[in-house]
């Protein structure tokens, strides 16, 4: 792992702060925001999670038929990523 990412996830971990939004706000805005970036970062990522707090994933329902352990393996990660960028899943999860 080389520095700037290991900076970025510390900073992503101390902050409570996903690794989305930090590579987004490094990458498109910490150099427009001058010697306030830090402060201008947390104001952004309350208006990131507002955003992905209003967004809720309603997932289809589970294909009962299907005995894959690749299909079920599948479904846990995409719940996950959905999850880990902090949007909801609407329903029963299975």
């Amino acid at each position: 792992m080389d520095k700037q990412t290991e900076s970025r996830e510390n900073f992503a971990q101390q902050n409570g702060m996903t690794m989305e939004f930090v590579d987004w706000f490094f990458d498109n805005k910490k150099d427009g925001c001058g010697n306030a970036w830090f402060i201008m970062a947390a104001a952004m990522w309350e208006g990131w999670k507002g955003r992905a707090e209003s967004l809720v994933v309603e997932l289809p329902h589970e294909v009962t038929h299907v005995t894959n352990k690749y299909y079920e393996e599948g479904r846990d990660d995409v719940i996950s990523a959905i999850e880990a960028i902090g949007i909801r899943i609407k329903g029963e999860r299975v």
